[in-house]
């Protein structure tokens, strides 16, 4: 049942997309994903968070999203992942990567409850960053706490089961600002801490979304103009979809960095104490997939340093959807769109190199 040349790990939109690419270019593959089902991150994402980009650039290879708008939503994406996978047959087995391991002929992979090995002549890494939430070294801060509840952004759905309540967003990047956006939206007095200054970004320049600019720029200029960049991967900073009018009305307040907690006290770098009933932490994720091997070069954040999708160190292992993988965009969607058909035109090669 495991037994393929080709491993896919993941069955999320990068996974999804990848596999979608190999079934086209005739590679027999086995693809796998920790919960035997599509949509990855999708599946358990505020349903009404609306997606970073507009809908025509969150396709994958040969179908349309066919949502009406310039957005949609996360429940939106995730219908439209389902329909993708129906579309291409993609159903992903239920089973977790425990190890790689690079030998001579191949990668040996463990899987999870399975005694013997299996060789793969290839395997796509396409597991993501949402396993792997970062939670801030904060004197007093308890990840699971209900005084106050402290959750990671990852967890967070929504701002209606918070009404009346007072809520610490730490971190101000794309997830923080947002969720500052939502609750000052629906009512709720909410707190936004980071350590530096926020980077709020236009949506529109003369009228054209920054987007387009963006789509156009980014994966044609080639990496070394931002090696520094892939390797630290610093904050990008966020869209501004109501955050400074929250600020102009005192929904939003920034009180500076957190010092310390105190309970449901919290004290903040200039000496003020606000008391919270919520703590959200947007302070990002880490790449740390159990299963990567040791001999793989890596960045900063973890995430595996790649060459047209093959990871440094490795031989035979690819990764999509990984920061700098491929293009500059290789970590959005799309990017996993356009590293996809690449990635699995050279898999397809590789294979018949060794068939």
């Amino acid at each position: 049942m495991l037994e393929a040349p080709v491993l896919v790990v993941g069955g999320g939109p990068a996974g999804l997309a990848v596999a979608a690419c190999l079934r086209q270019s005739s590679v027999d593959f086995v693809m796998v994903d920790r919960d035997g089902t599509v949509g990855g991150a999708y599946r358990t994402m505020y349903p009404e968070t609306e997606l970073l980009s507009p809908a025509k650039y969150t396709v994958l290879p040969g179908m349309d999203v066919g949502a009406e708008g310039k957005y949609i939503s996360a429940s939106q994406y995730f219908e439209y992942l389902h329909r993708f996978s129906t579309s291409h047959d993609l159903n992903p087995i239920r089973a977790t990567v425990d190890a790689i391991t690079p030998v001579p002929q191949g990668l040996d992979v463990q899987f999870r409850g399975v005694r013997q090995v299996v060789r793969y002549k290839v395997v796509v890494l396409a597991t993501g960053i949402f396993d792997h939430p970062v939670v801030p070294d904060v004197p007093g801060l308890e990840v699971g706490s209900h005084c106050p509840r402290v959750i990671h952004s990852r967890d967070w759905q929504g701002p209606e089961s918070y009404e009346g309540r007072r809520i610490l967003v730490i971190g101000a990047g794309m997830s923080g600002v947002e969720i500052a956006e939502q609750c000052a939206q629906a009512g709720l007095q909410v707190l936004i801490s980071s350590r530096g200054r926020i980077r709020l970004w236009r949506r529109r320049v003369l009228g054209i979304d920054v987007h387009h600019f963006v789509h156009l720029i980014s994966h044609r200029l080639p990496r070394w103009f931002a090696g520094s960049y892939c390797r630290k991967l610093p904050p990008l900073g966020a869209f501004d979809r109501g955050f400074r009018a929250g600020l102009g009305t005192g929904m939003i307040q920034r009180p500076g960095a957190v010092v310390k907690f105190q309970g449901d006290r919290v004290e903040f770098v200039d000496g003020t104490i606000e008391t919270v009933d919520v703590v959200v932490l947007a302070t990002g994720y880490r790449w740390a997939p159990a299963c990567l091997p040791v001999e793989a070069e890596t960045g900063n954040t973890g995430h595996p340093l790649a060459d047209n999708g093959r990871v440094r160190g490795v031989p035979g292992l690819y990764v999509i959807g990984a920061p700098c993988g491929r293009i500059l965009p290789s970590e959005f969607l799309r990017g996993v769109a356009l590293d996809a058909p690449v990635i699995a035109r050279e898999i397809a090669s590789v294979i018949g190199r060794t068939a």
